[in-house]
């Protein structure tokens, strides 16, 4: 399989020039063996070419998308979107960090610290970002969202992402129905609630966690979706925490189903001590180091949504960095999974998931 030296997204330069002037390395999509449609999958009243796509992050885009589609990635969400425009934070925007492990619960009470030297990027890649959910203004964003939806191929679906923000639950129900409602229009498959970062309800207490908030925002979504299904974006769950009551409660919302889990959050700090990202102490840290703590989240929601018979599908992500790391995510009874890192410093995981599976 070819290898590519630098990855899909530049991080010295800003979410919009990236945008605009995306830096791909020289990648020559490998001619891809279609699987048999016998053997195609269903997902949400959709046919999958395969169970494998990408995660939202600041490369999917237009641009980013139909690339990342002829590389064999099928399920494909575009990034977080909003209903006005809204600057990236200053630059860093992402940080290579020092997670030579896999991370459990105890770690996440530490710092974690910046690289003092970027060797070559391994399976192990790991970062940490900051960008504040940058969208542009509607006129651009919904005509992208359009020519990603239109460059993807039969089997392929679109999800897109998008978040609201307000000052009371009707304000931000409000503002997530806007959103959708763009999204819709441009051509989404399926809609996406980012309910996981960096939506607060207050400091340090992610959207996900109240369950009323959720389920309200959820069912006026859905309410004016139609047909279109709507998937909740989760954060990872605390360690000794049930998704019980969280996912009957947006099963009855009318939610189709979940996706998990996004970064995590943690103190990031740079070589002197002082914050990675100018004064924002906490960022999300993915990649290699955050895939046990997910593969642990999708197995509680799986077994819930087993057991209570709630018919919810379950897209897992959060540090798949090899192809074999998708099966891992099947396995723990993800419907689907997804990379985003992973796939920005490797853009052919899915061609060398796809030849591993023809074998």
């Amino acid at each position: 399989m070819l290898s590519v030296s630098s990855p899909l997204y530049d991080i010295n330069k800003t979410f919009e020039e990236n945008f605009n002037n995306p830096s791909f390395p020289s990648i020559k999509p490998p001619i891809r063996v279609w699987p048999d449609k016998a053997h195609w999958h269903s997902l949400l009243g959709y046919t999958l070419a395969s169970k494998i796509g990408v995660a939202p992050c600041a490369v999917t885009t237009g641009k980013g998308i139909a690339l990342l589609s002829q590389l064999g990635f099928d399920l494909l969400t575009y990034k977080t979107i909003r209903s006005q425009a809204h600057p990236s934070h200053p630059l860093p925007n992402i940080v290579h960090v020092e997670a030579e492990k896999l991370l459990d619960y105890s770690d996440l009470w530490a710092a974690i610290y910046t690289k003092k030297l970027i060797e070559e990027v391994s399976s192990k890649i790991a970062i940490s970002n900051s960008f504040g959910n940058a969208s542009f203004e509607p006129l651009i964003v919904m005509p992208d969202i359009a020519f990603a939806k239109n460059v993807l191929a039969e089997g392929q679906v679109l999800i897109v992402s998008v978040y609201g923000t307000g000052d009371s639950l009707s304000a931000m129900s409000k503002d997530f129905v806007t959103a959708a409602l763009m999204a819709k229009e441009a051509g989404a498959d399926i809609i996406e609630l980012n309910f996981s970062c960096p939506n607060l309800i207050k400091p340090g207490e992610p959207l996900y966690w109240n369950v009323d908030y959720v389920s309200n925002i959820t069912a006026r979504v859905v309410k004016s979706m139609g047909d279109i299904p709507v998937l909740l974006k989760l954060g990872l769950l605390r360690e000794q925490e049930s998704p019980l009551k969280l996912l009957i409660s947006i099963a009855r919302a009318g939610a189709r189903g979940v996706s998990a889990i996004n970064s995590i959050s943690m103190r990031v700090l740079n070589q002197m001590q002082g914050p990675a990202f100018g004064k924002r102490i906490y960022s999300g840290v993915s990649g290699y180091p955050i895939r046990r703590l997910a593969l642990q989240s999708i197995k509680k929601l799986a077994q819930v949504n087993q057991d209570e018979k709630l018919n919810l599908a379950i897209l897992g992500m959060g540090g798949i960095t090899l192809p074999e790391h998708f099966n891992e995510f099947f396995n723990s009874g993800a419907d689907a999974a997804l990379s985003a890192t992973g796939m920005m410093w490797n853009p052919y995981l899915a061609a060398q998931f796809h030849q591993q599976s023809e074998l």
